[in-house]
């Protein structure tokens, strides 16, 4: 059953890369924070989504709200399960049981009310399906060894990593352990993005 949102309750979405690591500064500034990413040599508006950046700088150890990286995206989606859903292993990859009572997939009406399906252990809704969502990785060959050290970089990327697949994806594209990667000035209504922060 699907609950389609309006404008004022759907998942956030139709940002680049940039304007979703800019909205985290601004958050970080509002809170009094520092600031995580640098920018240099941009374009377009924040706020209408369609921000470009020659080049972004990511302040080490930062304090304030940031992206995920796709290791810790992951990590917070398991909730310390194993299997391909934090509720259950997947038993089809188009359509799943396990996967309906956590994730909006496989249909094409667009993004749906947030906080309704079932919420992993740690109490995060919505890490499966509905829209996907930006990381702070570049896109590489994932390693077991960047499940656990992610690696984040300085400079410019040709791809990002967005996570969690989105409504359109069939069932083995919304588990937890699913990858996927865009441009970063890919604005669509398949990608959002949630902030995260380091606590002292």
């Amino acid at each position: 059953h699907l609950e389609l949102c309006t404008e004022a309750d759907c998942p956030v979405a139709q940002v680049s890369w940039f304007s979703a690591l800019e909205y985290a500064n601004q958050v970080s500034v509002g809170q009094n924070f520092e600031s995580c990413y640098i920018f240099e040599s941009c374009t377009g508006d924040i706020w209408i989504g369609d921000r470009l950046c020659d080049s972004v700088s990511i302040v080490p150890d930062c304090t304030g709200y940031r992206l995920p990286s796709e290791a810790l995206w992951e990590y917070a989606a398991r909730a310390g399960t194993e299997t391909a859903f934090y509720i259950g292993s997947i038993t089809n990859a188009t359509e799943d049981e396990n996967a309906d009572f956590i994730a909006y997939y496989h249909h094409d009406d667009g993004p749906s009310l947030v906080s309704l399906l079932l919420a992993n252990d740690w109490g995060i809704y919505d890490m499966s399906g509905n829209v996907a969502e930006w990381t702070e990785s570049p896109y590489r060959l994932y390693s077991e060894n960047s499940r656990i050290d992610p690696d984040n970089f300085n400079g410019s990327a040709s791809s990002i990593v967005i996570r969690g697949g989105s409504y359109n994806d069939v069932s083995a594209d919304v588990r937890s352990g699913a990858r996927s990667h865009v441009s970063p000035d890919s604005m669509m209504d398949q990608i959002g993005f949630r902030i995260v922060r380091r606590l002292p």
